[in-house]
């Protein structure tokens, strides 16, 4: 089904139609916010589940690029005095375009009724709340109720028990989870959600389903960035209270996945056993372990040295004496961070570093403030100028709401938030 609702008016209430661009056939229906109510029509008719069989069954015949959602009339919930007029409002408009359009006629529309109804502002009688609250449910009936929503039969559920259990099966022979995704065409938040016990409880893999299941069958990339051994090997290392850095200089393993098994993030499942530990006793050099300590220590200590030298001295310089003066003409001369990176073709956060008086104070006086790397108008990828925030803190004193500052001057809402709140330009305030 086409989306075409305007991404400024996603968020806005009013009425809606779904049109069949073959036979020109509609649904009309009316919502508080035009892009959830899109994106639940298009699962509920992906799934099979929507609840007009006669648009589900044109939508399976015609398929989901003859369908567009459009936006009909837009109805602002600001314009009513109370909750209940707009609702009243919206219900009224609603029976108009249908009536208008014929939709609730089978050969000009899909709707089911001859006028739309709403369970929206309608309040239980005392009468009526005393029977709810007063009726329980019995353990047997709930334990029913739960075994009707479990599984292959929850009406979201976008994959089957088989399916589970052979993610299960790939998960537990050590297959990493992108490769599972790709595999078996299913998202990987899926497999992740699995993996964590997060949704499919009720499936489990028997001591049947792991002998009986053969890994070679799966032609996947591979299993995972460490065979067995070499998992056992870091957690044998870790035993010995070896530094992590220094395991990662042993090993060429890169010290993030030393550190997840170090915390259990990460090959939890793989036990360093009694075996395992009497075979590296024996197989590993100490003297090899220690050498790998020293030659650690030695790039550790040069590193410090050079960072203890100014200016040109350090080997790790990357610009020379005349260029740093020449940066410091730029920047007093309000050049963008940008411009003068691109100019001597070094990174920005080396051009902050000298503005901020952090590297080579020595050579151009500038003071240590020590402010945050890329601030306001000096940002590369800044959307809005100091003017636009000053106009916005304006409307913000006058006492303009967010969404009234939002179309006035077509920000984002999480934009403007952040200024009122003084998350971005707070300097700007003193202004």
């Amino acid at each position: 089904m086409i989306n075409n609702i305007p991404k400024e008016k996603s968020k806005d209430s009013g009425i809606y139609a779904i049109k069949n661009t073959i036979n020109n056939k509609i649904y009309i229906g009316s919502t508080t916010y035009f892009r959830l109510r899109y994106n639940k029509h298009f699962f509920e008719l992906s799934s099979g589940k929507h609840p007009s069989k006669h648009l589900l069954s044109s939508y399976r015949k015609h398929g989901k690029n003859s369908f567009t959602f459009n936006i009909v009339e837009i109805i602002r919930p600001e314009s009513f005095q109370t909750k209940e007029l707009f609702e009243k409002a919206i219900v009224e408009r609603e029976n108009y375009f249908i009536n208008k359009f014929q939709s609730n006629n089978r050969n000009f529309g899909y709707n089911l009724r001859i006028s739309a109804e709403t369970n929206r502002g309608i309040k239980h009688s005392s009468q009526a709340l005393t029977r709810i609250k007063g009726k329980k449910i019995s353990e047997e009936t709930r334990k029913k109720m739960s075994a009707s929503r479990m599984g292959e039969k929850h009406h979201s559920a976008l994959i089957k028990e088989k399916d589970v259990k052979m993610i299960k099966l790939l998960i537990h022979f050590g297959f990493r989870n992108t490769n599972i995704s790709k595999y078996l065409n299913v998202s990987k938040s899926i497999i992740n959600d699995i993996k964590n016990n997060g949704s499919w409880k009720n499936v489990f893999l028997t001591k049947k389903d792991i002998e009986s299941f053969d890994e070679t069958n799966y032609h996947l990339d591979k299993k995972s960035w460490l065979d067995k051994k070499s998992v056992l090997l870091i957690k044998y290392l870790l035993g010995l209270n070896i530094q992590k850095s220094i395991i990662t200089e042993f090993s060429g393993v890169p010290y993030s996945t030393v550190k997840g098994i170090h915390s259990g993030k990460i090959y939890g499942k793989i036990r360093l056993e009694e075996k395992d530990i009497k075979f590296f006793e024996n197989s590993i050099n100490t003297e090899d372990i220690k050498e790998c300590e020293i030659n650690h220590n030695t790039k550790l200590n040069n590193k410090r040295k050079s960072k203890s030298l100014k200016g040109s001295l350090n080997p790790l310089a990357k610009l020379k004496e005349d260029e740093i003066i020449e940066i410091a003409e730029l920047l007093k001369n309000k050049k963008s961070l940008k411009f003068i990176s691109e100019k001597f073709q070094v990174g920005i956060h080396t051009i902050s570093k000298i503005k901020t008086g952090q590297n080579w104070s020595h050579l151009t006086g500038f003071e240590n403030k020590k402010k945050g790397l890329l601030k306001g108008e000096d940002h590369p990828n800044i959307k809005h100028s100091n003017e636009v925030v000053i106009k916005v803190i304006h409307l913000s004193k006058i006492g303009k709401t967010t969404k009234e500052i939002c179309n006035l001057l077509n920000l984002d809402k999480s934009f403007v938030n952040r200024i009122k709140s003084g998350k971005t330009r707070s300097y700007l305030y003193e202004k």
